[in-house]
């Protein structure tokens, strides 16, 4: 849930951070969020993590679970045949849904438990 949490290093990791969201929503252009812009949006915050986390250390394996984990938003939430999803949806998600619950802390352990592989 990297699209809308600031690295482990910068506080924690379960608390909602608005510039982070931000910076992933600003790679979603127009109604519909598509794979691709999910990907894009994901790469930028391994970079962002690189330039500013001086201990971001994910494995090869690990960022490679969070490019799915971009994609499943799309093909749950979505049309699996256009790869798109409703952004209205996927802000409601990221922004809301996962703020308040406690699903989030539950999502982060196995995320973070994969990502140390």
């Amino acid at each position: 849930m990297v699209n809308s949490r600031s690295d482990a290093y910068f506080g924690n990791v379960l608390t909602f951070n608005q510039s982070v969201f931000d910076e992933t929503k600003s790679y979603w252009k127009g109604k519909l969020v598509t794979i691709e812009m999910a990907a894009k949006a994901r790469l930028a915050r391994i970079k962002t993590s690189k330039a500013t986390n001086p201990t971001y250390s994910m494995s090869e394996l690990g960022d490679a679970f969070t490019y799915g984990e971009s994609a499943a938003y799309v093909v749950v939430f979505g049309n699996k045949t256009s790869g798109t999803v409703k952004r209205s949806w996927v802000e409601w998600l990221f922004g809301k849904f996962l703020c308040s619950s406690s699903i989030l802390a539950g999502l982060c352990v196995v995320c973070l438990h994969v990502a140390s592989l």
